[in-house]
């Protein structure tokens, strides 16, 4: 029997900007802000299958002709006092990308300093993420083939941290809950 397999190739080029603003008035106030937009494109996606002789299979280009997408987010964050070893973070994230809709992604936190080494963390957050043009536009593959009807998915996380802190050490552990909705 010959040998079987596939071979392929796949090129993406992707152009961007991020602005990013950060201000901190060292009596512990925090805030930052920025805008992200991104413009993947999907440029070529080949596959072709070699060794024994393949029928039914058309060893084509692989993409669907949608040209590009945009991906625009805006995001800020807040970081203040609530007493002197206790502050809160309050934030989100809203992203819209052009071919998949759009999500308001929250962050929330509690920080307690329990001493000098020892800190807590309690946050919530939630991500984000729309399927890659490689996921939803490559056709006629023997191998991946991807679904136009697929949705953007949204994680929501509970972490706990723990952080002790010296000089000389870190030690850091995470307990965390996530739940992810329509997984890719």
């Amino acid at each position: 029997d010959p040998l079987l397999g596939n071979d392929g190739t796949i090129i993406q080029s992707e152009k961007g900007v991020n602005f990013l603003l950060q201000h901190d008035n060292n009596k512990g106030h925090k805030f930052l802000t920025g805008f992200e937009y991104r413009q993947p494109d999907l440029i070529k996606a080949t596959n072709q299958r070699f060794g024994a002789q393949v029928q039914g299979i058309n060893p084509s280009v692989l993409v669907n002709t949608e040209n590009h997408r945009n991906f625009r987010g805006l995001y800020a964050q807040y970081q203040a006092p609530i007493s002197s070893n206790t502050q809160y973070i309050v934030g989100g994230r809203y992203d819209d990308i052009s071919d998949s809709g759009s999500h308001f992604s929250p962050r929330l936190g509690l920080i307690h300093q329990v001493d000098d080494a020892n800190t807590l963390k309690l946050l919530y957050g939630e991500a984000f993420r729309a399927p890659s043009r490689i996921e939803t536009d490559v056709k006629n593959n023997p191998v991946l083939l991807g679904n136009p009807d697929l949705k953007s998915e949204v994680s929501k996380t509970l972490e706990v941290l723990w952080i002790y802190m010296t000089e000389q050490q870190l030690l850091s552990t995470t307990l965390f809950n996530t739940h992810i909705n329509d997984p890719i």
